[in-house]
């Protein structure tokens, strides 16, 4: 989740005005940052582990479809009363992250069993206050989110999403996350376009609508389809909001190395490894209540914060970048001694 607090945002139009000035900013701080911090080193007994796990609530109603619980923002008041560096909000408002508190030591002789504890005890905690018939879910993605049954009854839409499938109100209602929506969506000039390929089978229906573009589809679905097509892209998952990608949940584990070269090794390591722990998991192969040829989460996270314009997105136009908000990997440290490892 990261650093959270309550101030008032500064609209898009007006934020858009400084860039050029934080940007600038940003990177004297970064440049400050590693000037002081490249020879630091750190003995092994001293290093840390920490998590976060990301929980989705849920509301079970006999001969009810299962339907999110948009309350976990009255939950977390409740659990902060008893531990309160533990609890956060997420960008949905259904879920719960919780973090391990204190950190344990990476070195400590019962390292797994302490980490399995403090998960076993957060979702104990959880439950002790959840209403009666909402449930509690370690899940990747909301296997129905944007379906007409789970939104049943709802208001779709708002001003921060445009949305044609959910209610605005998945969103948490911290400023962040409704600034968030709304900004990558007034920047890229469209709303944000996720897809996700259709999963074939004899009895899959189809739709011979809009070629998908990985680059321009959301400008071609905002031109060509009608306003309230759900399924504009051919052999697609169409999604529609942010929520689709920053809505879904992992466990996130953050852990010191000894030195800035062992940070770059374990990184390399991880580049090869991740995508294997990965494919493990496939936690993520339904969406929108279809099968899809993905399965897990990542590639929808890496959509929903595409806030190229059209121009940024257009190949050859001279100002092209590819999408980099969210890159599975940025580089590899490209040092021989540390890939040999």
């Amino acid at each position: 989740m990261g650093f959270l607090d309550a101030y008032t945002p500064i609209p898009f139009e007006k934020a858009r005005k400084t860039h050029e000035v934080v940007k600038s900013s940003a990177i004297e701080q970064l440049l400050n940052n590693w000037q002081r911090s490249r020879h630091w080193t750190k003995p092994l007994c001293k290093l840390k582990w920490g998590d976060e796990m990301e929980y989705m609530l849920i509301r079970m109603q006999e001969g009810q479809p299962p339907k999110p619980y948009y309350h976990a923002d009255e939950l977390i008041s409740i659990l902060k009363k008893g531990d309160g560096d533990i609890w956060r909000p997420e960008y949905a408002s259904y879920m719960i992250e919780a973090v391990s508190d204190p950190p344990v030591d990476l070195v400590h002789p019962d390292f797994s069993g302490r980490i399995f504890d403090s998960l076993r005890e957060r979702r104990k905690l959880i439950k002790r206050v959840l209403p009666d018939g909402i449930e509690l879910a370690s899940i990747a993605a909301f296997p129905t989110m944007g379906t007409s049954y789970t939104h049943d009854g709802e208001t779709i839409g708002g001003p921060a999403s445009r949305s044609i499938m959910v209610p605005e109100s998945v969103i948490t209602c911290h400023a962040r996350f409704q600034t968030l929506t709304r900004s990558v969506r007034k920047r890229k000039g469209a709303k944000v376009c996720i897809s996700a390929p259709l999963y074939k089978d004899v009895n899959t229906p189809s739709w011979t609508t809009i070629d998908h573009d990985s680059e321009l589809s959301a400008w071609k679905v905002q031109r060509e389809a009608a306003a309230d097509e759900m399924n504009p892209l051919k052999g697609r998952i169409y999604m529609d909001a942010t929520v689709f990608g920053f809505g879904q949940s992992c466990l996130q584990a953050t852990f010191e190395a000894a030195s800035l070269d062992a940070a770059r090794a374990l990184h390399d390591q991880f580049c090869v490894v991740s995508p294997l722990f990965m494919a493990l998991a496939a936690a993520a192969p339904f969406q929108r209540g279809l099968v899809s040829d993905y399965d897990v989460r990542y590639q929808l996270l890496n959509q929903c914060v595409d806030d190229r314009t059209i121009d940024e997105a257009t190949r050859g136009s001279g100002v092209y970048r590819q999408q980099g908000r969210m890159p599975e990997v940025i580089h590899r440290s490209g040092r021989p001694g540390l890939q040999e490892r």
